[in-house]
């Protein structure tokens, strides 16, 4: 049985902090990792470093391998004084009235009318993004009340390095729930516009990495989907700009959704 197996111990991240698992649990959620593991154990070796997963991450995901769900980081208070508390856009509102152009960079303008057309496609984007189901539906949970001084940027982030340590280690049911996650937060999140960084932050390190031939980066598609439902707000920020530049992938796939509310 996993727990009558034999725990194994990983050194997780820059500083090799200890985390003990058993080994069969592993092995039951992880091929790979399960290869990993029975590796070592056949070597009599009772450890191996994992210096590529932040120790979050790891955490996270023994809790869901001993329980089937993770808990999320906590949005950072910001101390400094916001400057415009007013949000950008109010979920509840999503189709409602915005500027028409949307800047992707100085040189390029994409017009969007507003007309009863565009409005009803960006609303069926929008319904796209939240009707999309990646688990079982599940009841609620209770959240933190979004103000204008949180920071989501670790909120984000500790779902998409889930996400990625899910994807490396074929961990299908953890992907699915990772992605399930963002996306409740997404639907909910509140655009301020001293915090639209977070969102850049998101869709900097969602593409972060190569997607190996073959395979989908699902938590690209997802991001953008977001992105392109809220590009009047985000196209307001500098940042999202440079991010735009810094990867023609990311530009590219924002796009593509993009072009859904105009064609």
């Amino acid at each position: 049985s996993i727990l009558a197996s034999k725990p194994f111990t990983f050194l997780v991240g820059e500083n090799k902090r200890k985390f003990t698992v058993h080994a069969a649990l592993v092995a039951y959620h992880s091929r790979p990792l399960g290869a990993v593991v029975n590796k070592h154990l056949l070597e009599a070796k009772v450890s191996c470093l994992l210096e590529d997963v932040d120790e979050d991450t790891f955490v996270r995901f023994a809790q869901y391998a001993y329980t089937g769900d993770y808990l999320s980081a906590n949005p950072e208070i910001v101390l400094e004084k916001v400057q415009d508390d007013t949000p950008q856009q109010n979920i509840e509102d999503a189709t409602q009235n915005r500027s028409p152009c949307v800047l992707f960079d100085k040189a390029t303008v994409i017009e969007i009318p507003e007309t009863a057309s565009s409005k009803s496609k960006k609303k069926q984007l929008w319904e796209e993004f939240t009707g999309h189901n990646y688990i079982m539906p599940s009841p609620p949970q209770a959240r933190r009340k979004q103000q204008p001084y949180h920071n989501y940027t670790e909120v984000f982030l500790c779902h998409a390095r889930i996400y990625m340590f899910a994807e490396k280690y074929r961990i299908g049911p953890l992907k699915a729930l990772s992605l399930h996650k963002l996306q409740q937060i997404l639907i909910r999140y509140v655009i301020y516009k001293d915090r639209i960084e977070d969102i850049v932050s998101l869709l900097r390190y969602s593409y972060s990495r190569p997607v190996s031939q073959g395979s989908v980066n699902s938590l690209g598609l997802l991001v953008t989907h977001y992105a392109a439902c809220v590009v009047e707000e985000l196209g307001k920020s500098h940042l999202f700009h440079l991010a735009l530049k810094e990867s023609g992938l990311l530009g590219w796939d924002i796009m593509k959704q993009v072009l859904k509310r105009v064609l």
